[in-house]
């Protein structure tokens, strides 16, 4: 909790910060994510990008179970905004090419 006051303050230096403008807090550390995602370490950012993991070789949007699609960090494309975004849209895609 002192960490994300420190935080807050020192973004305060930059942004008008008040109680009023401060709608959620919540912080994390790489034990956090490692406990609530159970990633090794806690590494964010999807599978790492490696020849068995990614391309061809990596999880797929589609799945053998009917309407059970996959998106995100760890799903064709990959990790990143443009690729979880872009992982989104092509799931989308499909299921509109379906209807």
């Amino acid at each position: 909790e002192q960490y994300t006051q420190e935080a807050i303050a020192r973004l305060g230096d930059y942004f008008h910060l008040t109680p009023e403008t401060i709608v959620h807090v919540e912080a994390a550390t790489p034990r956090t994510f490692e406990h609530f995602t159970g990633r090794d370490r806690g590494v964010v950012g999807g599978i790492g990008q490696r020849v068995p993991t990614f391309g061809p070789f990596g999880f797929a949007n589609r799945t053998p179970m009917d309407n059970l699609w996959l998106v995100g960090d760890s799903t064709h494309p990959g990790e990143g905004t443009a690729g979880v975004s872009y992982s989104a849209l092509t799931v989308v895609r499909q299921i509109e090419a379906q209807q």
